[in-house]
C-alpha cells in the first residue's frame, strides 16, 4: 500500500516537469518479470528516480548505485526501501573501491539467477558530454561471465541532457546535499 502511495505521488511530481512515455513495457512484462538486467543510459541525475517510480510495480529491480548520490538524507531511506546496493565510486575512491565493487556485482549475478531484477547504469555515471561514454567499465562483462544467459533489456531515455540534473551546462549537477 505506501509503495503504491510513494509512487502515485513521485508520478505527479515527475509530472509536474517531466512527461514519461514507455514503450515496450507490455512486451517485457509478457515474457516474463523475473532474472531481467536492465541496461539504461544516464542523462541526469533524475533518471534513476523515473525508472525505479515507472518500473517497481511490476518489475521490482534492485539497482548498484553510487554511495555519494544515495546517501542523502530523502534519497537513503527510498534507496534502502529499494534494495540499492551502495558502492563508492572508483573516481572519488580509487582502487580502495574495487573490493566494494566487486562485491556488488557478485551479489546481483547472484540475486539475477535467483530471480532478482537488476537496474545497472553500465557507464557508472551520468553523461559528461551529449554522448554516454561506457570508458573501460566492465560490470556488465562480469555479469555475464557469471550468467552468461541473463534477460537483457536496454532502456534509452531522452530529454534529459539539458535538465538541470545533468552536465550540459559543463558545470557538476548541483541537487544540493542534506546531511
Amino acid at each position: 500500500m505506501i509503495d503504491l502511495l510513494l509512487r502515485t505521488i513521485v508520478k505527479w511530481l515527475l509530472s509536474l516537469r517531466y512527461r514519461v512515455r514507455l514503450i515496450g513495457m507490455d512486451k517485457i512484462a509478457a515474457k516474463g518479470t523475473g532474472g531481467i538486467l536492465f541496461l539504461p543510459n544516464h542523462p541526469a541525475l533524475i533518471d534513476p528516480v523515473i525508472l525505479f517510480t515507472y518500473l517497481h510495480h511490476i518489475f521490482h529491480p534492485h539497482a548498484i548505485g553510487d554511495r555519494d548520490q544515495v546517501d542523502r538524507t530523502v534519497i537513503r531511506w527510498f534507496a534502502k526501501r529499494l534494495g540499492v546496493r551502495a558502492i563508492g565510486a572508483m573516481a572519488t575512491y580509487g582502487t580502495s573501491a574495487r573490493t566494494e565493487i566487486e562485491n556488488a556485482i557478485d551479489e546481483s549475478a547472484v540475486g539475477l539467477k535467483a530471480g532478482e531484477n537488476l537496474l545497472l547504469w553500465p557507464a557508472g555515471h551520468v553523461y559528461r558530454s551529449f554522448l554516454e561514454n561506457l570508458g573501460g567499465n566492465s560490470s556488465v562483462e562480469r555479469i555475464l561471465q557469471q550468467y552468461p544467459n541473463v534477460r537483457i533489456v536496454l532502456i534509452r531515455t531522452r530529454g534529459l541532457w539539458g535538465s538541470s540534473f545533468g552536465w550540459a551546462s559543463g558545470h557538476a549537477p548541483n541537487v544540493g546535499k542534506v546531511v
